[in-house]
């Protein structure tokens, strides 16, 4: 029975360690008692059933429960499908172990789920005021030599809303766009997003972002941000130890024309700010932007824009905006003009 074709788990994909609960089986296998035994003479009929499994932080510090899968095995594979609750949000999981290859040719696990704004919530991915809708994900874990795992995470957007407050960009339900990230360490042992993409309808985003211990965005940087063909920036930030929000901004060209009735909202999406909430002083956003063209309304446009911009609780704190228009010497909008939520266009 130590013979390689009869020890299934050997050299594949085991169950997860630390996974716990009920398991029903049934074994049937026939073969030839031979001194060398090959693969292809054993026939294999088996089945099991894992009910009520669990298991604490088994997946990115989630806890399992409630998992219910079926196992099923064959001469060559064994393949495992079910379902489970991922940090209380219900989720399926799949697998297969190839008998014949290495661990690191064979498929990886996967779980999918479909987030809707309260199950992203209660995973403590609170991005209601960037994301609002459905959104289908999918975790792939990949085991490699040891104790390496490679996870990847693809969501798909298209049929959710998606806005990013304090640029004015909008996506509509309906139009194509999808994440994708590998998730690891960094070199402070920080969870990252690395190799951070958003692909879609007149949206590219390149760049990565550091996650703190709760799942929130401490760190990011994205040297390439293209919004509606038009806008080309680069954007990075920082969550300082006191809980404001450091963000630097930069690019050759960008779509002004609801750039200054953004500011409004930028910054809440990094807030944690609900109606119900108390104002907290000590979250907010110091935004510099620098950008060389700004193409507003009536093809206007505004050259050298500098902005540096505060929030604070919730409130737009402070607000100086400086940028030489095509058809005027000068433009300075100082505080008090901002305030007001009217249409801008460079030139007025």
């Amino acid at each position: 029975l130590d013979q390689p074709p009869l020890n299934v788990f050997k050299n594949g994909e085991k169950p997860p360690e630390g996974l716990l609960g009920k398991v029903e089986s049934q074994f049937k296998l026939t073969f030839p008692l031979l001194k060398k035994l090959d693969l292809d003479e054993v026939v294999i009929d088996a089945n099991a059933r894992l009910t009520n499994g669990r298991a604490k932080g088994l997946v990115g510090g989630y806890d399992i429960q409630g998992a219910t899968i079926n196992f099923d095995v064959t001469h060559e594979t064994l393949t495992a499908k079910g379902n489970m609750l991922v940090g209380g949000v219900p989720a399926d999981v799949s697998w297969q172990n190839i008998f014949a290859a290495d661990i690191d040719q064979q498929p990886p696990m996967k779980l999918t789920a479909t987030l809707d704004n309260s199950d992203r919530k209660l995973l403590g991915l609170d991005v209601a005021d960037v994301v609002s809708g459905d959104v289908p994900v999918t975790l792939t874990v990949k085991r490699g030599r040891g104790i390496e795992k490679k996870l990847k995470l693809r969501a798909d957007l298209s049929g959710a809303e998606m806005k990013i407050p304090g640029v004015g960009w909008r996506k509509r339900r309906g139009r194509a766009c999808v994440i994708e990230t590998d998730i690891g360490q960094g070199s402070d042992k920080r969870t990252e997003l690395q190799n951070f993409t958003i692909r879609g309808d007149k949206i590219a985003v390149e760049g990565w972002v550091a996650l703190e211990e709760d799942n929130s965005f401490s760190e990011f940087f994205f040297p390439i941000v293209t919004l509606d063909v038009v806008t080309q920036l680069k954007a990075q930030g920082r969550k300082r130890n006191d809980g404001i929000w450091k963000v630097d901004v930069e690019g050759p060209t960008f779509n002004g024309q609801g750039f200054f009735s953004s500011l409004f909202s930028l910054g809440k999406a990094t807030e944690r700010n609900s109606r119900t909430a108390k104002k907290d002083n000590r979250s907010g956003v110091d935004l510099v932007a620098n950008i060389n063209t700004i193409i507003g309304f009536s093809d206007q446009t505004l050259r050298g824009l500098k902005v540096r911009m505060s929030r604070r609780g919730g409130r737009l704190t402070a607000l100086d905006a400086r940028g030489t228009s095509v058809s005027y010497t000068h433009l300075t909008l100082p505080t008090t003009l901002c305030m007001c939520r009217s249409r801008w266009s460079p030139g007025r």
